[in-house]
């Protein structure tokens, strides 16, 4: 049986081993793995604050498109500061769980994930750091679904 890496139980594994520290570029580059963060501000006096990013994030791990999917947040464990530690795939994609740009996503993440703008190396890491999703582009037809949901009787949630 394969051993699986994960620090918290909710989190995606996979195989230990399979990235192999002596591999050549073109097999790097051939065998990249990759990984989606998402990073919520998640609160210490409402625990159930963070709940759609765990969604999200199981929804995108099930899709099977990134080799681990991680939540972090900046008020709650896991912490922001230490998620690019805990993750081994090459390329990381970092997409922050917020309504607008601002304070949080112009300084404080980019702070606290030693980013230095919207690509950075780490070691052997590329991360590339996207907008919030509320910049989105397709944002307004995702408003009027929910409006036209609504209309048709649909719950809030």
């Amino acid at each position: 049986m394969t051993a699986l890496v994960s620090q918290f139980p909710h989190r995606g594994c996979i195989p230990k081993g399979r990235i192999s520290a002596g591999r050549r570029n073109y097999q790097k580059e051939a065998l990249a793995l990759r990984a989606l963060i998402i990073v919520g501000h998640g609160s210490h006096l409402n625990e159930d604050s963070s709940l759609p990013v765990y969604e999200h994030a199981e929804r995108i791990r099930r899709t099977g498109e990134f080799d681990e999917v991680v939540e972090c947040f900046w008020k709650e464990e896991p912490s922001m500061r230490h998620v690019l530690d805990t993750v081994e795939s090459d390329e990381v994609f970092v997409v922050p769980a917020f309504i607008s740009e601002g304070y949080f996503t112009q300084q404080v993440i980019p702070r606290e994930l030693g980013l230095e703008g919207p690509v950075t190396v780490k070691g052997d890491k590329t991360v590339r750091y996207a907008g919030p999703l509320g910049t989105f582009e397709g944002m307004p037809d995702v408003i009027l679904e929910r409006v036209e949901d609504l209309m048709r009787g649909g719950r809030r949630g």
